[in-house]
């Protein structure tokens, strides 16, 4: 073989190598690459996180295909999964990653209204803070004399609301004072939380528990308390038990790593995990802190990773306004627990309106987008403010105005538009003037020409004028007039017009009616014409009846006087009161001028009227002049009437038989007493003889006369002695 033959078949093997490498690839690209990546999704409801991730890793899903997030959900359990990106049967692919979302259960942070716990037994507030899922609720007792043992007295919150996380403490009545006693504490080692709690009521303990993570104690044992077993206690003092969470995990740092090697780590270790993204200068899902940073946590206990979304994006707002930048910038710096906190500086006395000129980060005047380490100065320059003069367009066409606005990047404000008598309809009336910014509203008013009023025959003689005047209010505030002068007339009502209005320019003069005139007529000593009845409406006019009075010249129902004068012209349908007479006041009365205010000598008031009187029936003779029938009477003119004023003294045989009936000297002065007043005499007295001068003999109880004569006729008020002899 010569040396051509030799280039020649090695040129043909090389080829051949090329185009072997070449197939090698494609077969690899779409055989095996796709069976690598062309994986379906399956349904993952109902699974738990270990099951998903046993699942991805036996169908060999390259983890840049998948991404496993966490979140609090209230109603799917821990750990399992709440939704996936990718549906059943869809392929996972790099374009279309699988994003699963996992359950850390309840939000321990969420925030719950608080109830009214008022009334509430110990049993009943517990059962409502475990049913809302509360983390930390202790309970202390303290005696009551007004709350019922084991029921509530307070809670530690100030406000209607608490986290699930704050530390809770509900005081409960221990009933009567239960202080004071020193008891042995026992030792707690063997205790359930259950059983701690119900010691501590029983002795009106106030219990603090404490979670702690321990390799050594079982989870829910005590690992120690801060009274020692055997110490003394006193009832309603505190304590506080630590127990143990199971074996903790020890918290290595994941700052640094990925977001998903720090969550890999996490859900190895039995942890939940809590994300949270901030700004950073570090590239973006690379954790950038976490809490707690060091030490041991729980089992099933939550980490917080803090994980970075890269720089700040600033985009270039030149042309745009300040205040669609501002805008801009706060919505930045709200994002992402507010990391941005970038810090934009304009030019002193700059106003929103004004436009962007330039904005420099670190010295360099940016375009497009800057991304920028949180906590960057942002120097913002501004076009100046431009203003336009604006003159007065009065006697302008509407377009005028609005092309000069429309050149000037001016923008139209309020239109109002006006009835006007110099400037024609569409011709602008006003407008704002002077230095105006661009981009300012004016606003301006249009004529709508002048006012045309359409009174038509509203303005004849016969019509209102009131409904004339309403009709013309709109044309009265463009410069109309409409007035009046008031006539008397015997034709038209009141308010009516009486010939037709004149009109000059645009003025509206009517002549209006006050109404129909009537001549009073002479009422006096006629008879009322009403009757009997108080008013009545005669002649035009409105007739009342103001009084009844007695009158000695005008016989009883015809009018003695009237209000308005005889003979005047006064308007139809005016008031005109009469007074209208009695006649004369009755005989034997004496009268005012409007009733009888007593009865003259000789009558008396008998119903209202007075009655002449007579002589009583016991009497004789012509009133006033009576004489009394019994010799005893004597008449009385106030009451017409005879009166006993006189009787006749006993005689004094009567007093004799007094004086020798055998009683005592005072049953003797008594009997003489009541004898002569059963004659009706009132003023009876008794004069006692006891001395030597006037009984001598010493009698005793014996009548010895009286201050009158024995059987004489005596007036009943005249004062009646009786002389009685009295033994010394």
């Amino acid at each position: 073989m010569n040396f051509q033959s030799k280039k020649l078949t090695y040129i043909l093997i090389s080829i051949l190598l090329v185009l072997f490498l070449i197939s090698s690839g494609l077969i690899y690209f779409f055989f095996l690459h796709d069976n690598v990546t062309q994986i379906k999704a399956i349904d993952f409801s109902n699974m738990n996180e270990t099951e998903v991730m046993s699942w991805l890793s036996e169908n060999k899903v390259d983890e840049n295909l998948y991404q496993i997030d966490h979140q609090y959900d209230e109603d799917v359990k821990l750990n399992y999964v709440i939704s996936q990106s990718i549906k059943k049967d869809e392929y996972i692919t790099e374009e279309d990653p699988l994003t699963i979302v996992i359950s850390n259960g309840y939000d321990p942070d969420k925030v719950i209204e608080l109830i009214d716990f008022t009334g509430m037994s110990e049993d009943e507030i517990n059962n409502w803070f475990t049913t809302n899922k509360f983390n930390d609720v202790s309970y202390e007792y303290a005696p009551s004399d007004t709350v019922a043992k084991d029921y509530f007295i307070k809670i530690n919150i100030d406000g209607t609301s608490a986290s699930r996380s704050d530390l809770i403490m509900v005081t409960i009545s221990a009933g009567a004072n239960v202080e004071g006693l020193e008891i042995t504490m026992p030792d707690l080692k063997d205790y359930t939380k259950t059983n701690i709690q119900a010691w501590a009521k029983t002795n009106a303990i106030s219990v603090t528990f404490v979670e702690e993570a321990s390799d050594t104690i079982e989870a829910g044992k005590v690992i120690s308390q801060s009274v020692k077993a055997g110490d003394k206690i006193i009832t309603g003092s505190k304590l506080t038990v630590t127990i143990s969470s199971g074996k903790g995990v020890n918290i290595t740092s994941q700052v640094g790593k990925t977001q998903k090697e720090a969550q890999s780590w996490a859900t190895n270790n039995g942890l939940k995990t809590i994300i949270k993204e901030y700004y950073n200068a570090k590239a973006s899902g690379i954790v950038i802190g976490q809490t707690p940073s060091s030490g041991t946590l729980k089992a099933n206990g939550t980490i917080t990773f803090e994980v970075s979304v890269g720089n700040v994006p600033i985009q270039d707002y030149t042309g745009k306004t300040k205040a669609s930048f501002v805008e801009y910038i706060n919505g930045i710096n709200s994002l992402y627990n507010n990391s941005a906190k970038i810090i934009v500086h304009f030019p002193d006395g700059s106003k929103d309106n004004q436009t962007i000129k330039s904005i420099t980060i670190n010295n360099k005047v940016i375009s497009g987008t800057y991304m920028c380490v949180p906590q960057t100065n942002v120097y913002v320059a501004l076009n100046p403010i431009e203003t336009v003069n604006v003159t007065d367009f009065k006697g302008k066409s509407e377009d005028e105005l609005k092309k000069f606005l429309q050149n000037n990047s001016l923008n139209i404000g309020t239109r109002s538009t006006q009835y006007n008598d110099s400037v024609s309809a569409g011709y602008i009336i006003s407008n704002d003037k002077g230095e105006k910014e661009k981009g300012s509203a004016i606003s301006y008013v249009v004529s709508l020409g002048p006012y045309t009023f359409n009174y038509g025959n509203m303005i004849e003689a016969g019509q209102s004028y009131n409904t004339l005047y309403k009709a013309g209010e709109e044309a009265m505030k463009y410069g109309w007039k409409i007035e009046k002068t008031d006539v008397e007339s015997t034709t038209y009502n009141a308010g009516i017009i009486t010939e037709k209005c004149t009109v000059s320019g645009k003025t509206i003069n009517c002549k209006v009616s006050k109404g129909k005139y009537v001549t009073v007529p002479d009422y006096y000593n006629k008879a009322n014409p009403c009757g009997v009845a108080q008013s009545c409406s005669v002649n035009g006019l409105n007739i009342y009846l103001a009084a009844k009075q007695y009158s000695s010249n005008v016989a009883s129902g015809n009018v003695i006087s009237q209000s308005l004068e005889k003979n005047t012209s006064v308007l139809e349908g005016s008031s005109i009161s009469l007074v209208v007479s009695k006649g004369a006041c009755p005989a034997g009365a004496i009268c005012n001028e409007t009733s009888i205010t007593g009865c003259q000598d000789g009558y008396v008031m008998n119903n209202g009227a007075c009655v002449a009187l007579s002589c009583p029936a016991d009497s004789n003779g012509t009133y006033p002049n009576c004489t009394c029938s019994n010799e005893l009477a004597q008449y009385d003119k106030a009451s017409n009437s005879c009166k006993i004023v006189y009787g006749y003294i006993p005689q004094a045989s009567v007093f004799d038989v007094i004086s020798s009936d055998g009683s005592s000297y005072d049953e003797r002065a008594n009997k003489a007493v009541a004898i002569v007043k059963q004659q009706g005499f009132t003023n009876v007295t008794i004069k006692v003889y006891d001395n030597d001068v006037n009984n001598p003999n010493n009698l005793n109880g014996v009548i010895a006369g009286l201050n009158v004569d024995y059987g004489a006729k005596v007036e009943l008020t005249s004062p009646i002695e009786i002389y009685i002899y009295k033994s010394r």
